[in-house]
């Protein structure tokens, strides 16, 4: 499997190729939604200190059907970074306003001359899940049982946003299940501490998270990536470090537009 730089923007690393059995239960339909549409975020991201790409988030109304938020991640890497891994990617997920579940996913990425372009149709109703793979096309259309809470890579990420940050507790630990590559997945997301992150918009309060991820695939060791997301109405998130077999990556955001609330800074000290 390809790790791209989307996958590593959100911690989707998946930690075991099981089925979870205790995935956390949100109450979405007493949750006030941290995202709304419109909502741009933008990062940088840096190998060392080589500015290695960037990554935007986009929260739209699907056109569709209005009761779908359309959902695009993009990722591409730039300058000297291409003559190492050359990356062009483009994520589309198509969720439920209020459900949160994903009915569509599209896959599109360019890494280093792999190629791949896949669709998943969520059947919500009988919980199965259609895969398109112009590349494979013996298991292209075929139908997998998924489970009823099943997530893709970015919905997972604006599910988790959910998270009531007055309840956490360090050591917390969150479960997902993550549909992709024809396989079903477990996520799982460690809340450690609050924290404060130094950014170009001034100290912002945090929460900071590692996904517990497989040693020997991507990262050199369990626990080397950590996730900042802001402690307060958005959690977006700010900044992420990441230990890799070769050197450190790391991502900030930049730029932000159509927050839900306004985002909390304090000047540096």
């Amino acid at each position: 499997m390809k790790y791209s730089v989307i996958i590593i923007l959100i911690s989707i690393v998946l930690s075991t190729q099981t089925i979870a059995q205790d995935t956390i239960n949100f109450d979405l339909n007493l949750v006030e939604k941290p995202f709304k549409s419109g909502e741009k975020l933008k990062f940088k991201l840096h190998y060392g200190l080589i500015n290695a790409g960037y990554v935007t988030l986009e929260v739209d109304d699907l056109p569709s059907n209005k009761n779908f938020y359309s959902i695009i991640g993009k990722g591409w890497t730039v300058g000297m970074f291409n003559w190492f891994f050359f990356i062009k990617d483009k994520y589309e997920t198509h969720i439920h306003k209020q459900t949160l579940q994903p009915h569509y996913f599209k896959r599109n990425i360019d890494e280093g001359g792999y190629v791949l372009n896949r669709k998943i149709n969520f059947d919500r109703k009988n919980n199965t899940a259609k895969v398109y793979d112009e590349k494979n096309l013996e298991k292209s259309d075929s139908l997998y049982v998924v489970p009823s809470n099943v997530q893709d890579l970015i919905s997972t990420f604006y599910l988790a946003r959910n998270i009531d940050a007055k309840t956490l507790k360090e050591g917390d630990i969150y479960n997902f299940n993550v549909f992709m590559d024809f396989d079903l997945y477990k996520f799982s997301l460690k809340f450690l501490c609050k924290d404060v992150v130094e950014t170009t918009f001034g100290d912002i309060k945090c929460l900071k998270f590692i996904p517990l991820v497989q040693s020997g695939r991507v990262f050199g060791e369990n626990e080397s990536v950590a996730l900042w997301i802001s402690d307060d109405e958005n959690k977006i998130p700010i900044r992420m470090e990441s230990k890799l077999r070769f050197g450190a990556l790391s991502m900030d955001i930049i730029s932000y537009k159509g927050l839900k609330a306004n985002l909390q800074s304090t000047k540096h000290q």
